[in-house]
């Protein structure tokens, strides 16, 4: 395998993101490669709202009072206050913490917390097919991971990293069932190799030379 490519896109990706530090270390006085709000999407998944025996925790949280605080603070304080925030729950709630990862999984493959509850009590047909879609979409993608690797498919371990790498971050800050359309068009992918093997078509290949 040659890395000769690898290394040449992350070497362009570092030298277009170089600038940027440079006008950041500029503006911010430390070392910033990428400015970044994952301290406050990290805060917002995981915060007193979450933990019912919190006392004198956050009720709830306003795009206003937010923005408030951003403007009083400036962004570094800000963002700083907010990783403080966030890793002191982690930190003090890892039961808590595993459930909400958990229901956060849920949520981004089947497109809500409890798929199983809410597809009994909803009246809409179309709602109830989303529902079905995505649970057939998850062991599609499953059973296309698995074919591939049984048959020592080259493209097996590049189109299983997305399903497994992408949605990483969505687990443990918060999530939508919108926020895995990008990598949708992959995960049909395996589910129509899956779907081709299970038809009897047992020379599958993904992505054609």
């Amino acid at each position: 395998m040659s890395f000769k490519f690898p290394l040449l896109a992350l070497a362009v990706a570092i030298l277009c993101c170089f600038p940027w530090t440079v006008r950041n270390y500029a503006q911010f006085h430390r070392l910033i490669p990428i400015r970044s709000n994952f301290p406050f999407e990290l805060w917002l998944g995981n915060n007193d709202i979450f933990d019912e025996h919190a006392v004198g925790g956050i009720q709830r949280i306003t795009r206003f009072g937010e923005a408030r605080l951003y403007t009083q603070l400036g962004e570094t304080a800000f963002m700083h206050q907010k990783h403080n925030l966030a890793w002191n729950f982690i930190n003090t709630h890892h039961s808590l913490e595993l459930q909400l990862i958990v229901r956060r999984i849920i949520a981004t493959w089947l497109g809500t917390e409890s798929p199983w509850r809410d597809f009994r009590s909803t009246d809409s047909i179309l709602i109830r097919t989303i529902f079905i879609g995505n649970a057939l979409t998850a062991l599609g993608t499953l059973a296309g991971i698995a074919l591939l690797f049984i048959r020592r498919n080259p493209y097996a371990i590049p189109l299983a990293l997305i399903p497994i790498l992408f949605p990483i971050v969505y687990y443990i800050t918060h999530t939508s069932l919108r926020y895995r359309h990008p990598m949708d068009p992959a995960l049909l992918l395996l589910t129509a190799v899956a779907l081709a093997s299970l038809f009897g078509l047992k020379k599958v290949t993904p992505i054609s030379a």
